[in-house]
C-alpha cells in the first residue's frame, strides 16, 4: 500500500464532508442576512438565528425528501413523438415511452408505420 493512497484518501472524505457541510453554512449565513436586512426595522442577530436555522434544515430536508422520490419511485422514460401527414389527409401523431431514447424512436416508428399501412389499406379498399 502506498503512503500515496492514504493522502488521496484522506483529500476524498475531506472533499465529501466539505460538499456536505458547506453548501447548508451558506444557506444558512444567507438567510441570516435576508432576514436581518429584509424587515424595514433594525433586528439582531438573536432573533434571526432561529428562523434561518429551521428554513435551512428544512430545506434541505425537502431537497433529501425530493431526492430520494426520484431515486425509488420516478420512472425518468425517454418520450418520443413522430408526426406525419399523407397528401390530403390529417396528420397522424405517435408517442411512444421506453426507457432509452432509441428504445423510444423505435416504438414510436413502429406504430407510426402501422398506422400509415392501416390507413393506406383502408384507402385501396375504398378505391376497389
Amino acid at each position: 500500500m502506498s503512503p500515496f493512497s492514504t493522502v488521496v484518501d484522506v483529500h476524498a472524505g475531506a472533499y465529501d464532508l466539505g460538499t456536505f457541510l458547506v453548501p447548508p453554512q451558506i444557506m444558512f449565513g444567507g438567510l441570516i442576512l435576508f432576514f436581518r436586512l429584509a424587515p424595514r426595522y433594525r433586528v439582531g442577530f438573536r432573533r434571526v438565528w432561529g428562523p434561518a436555522l429551521v428554513t435551512t434544515v428544512l430545506l434541505y430536508a425537502a431537497q433529501s425528501l425530493f431526492d430520494f422520490f426520484f431515486t425509488n419511485f420516478a420512472s425518468l422514460n425517454e418520450v418520443y413523438l413522430m408526426e406525419a401527414r399523407l397528401k390530403g389527409r390529417k396528420p397522424i401523431a405517435v408517442t411512444h415511452e421506453a426507457p432509452t431514447i432509441d428504445q423510444a424512436m423505435d416504438g414510436a416508428v413502429s406504430k407510426l408505420a402501422k398506422i400509415i399501412e392501416n390507413t393506406l389499406s383502408r384507402l385501396k379498399e375504398m378505391k376497389n
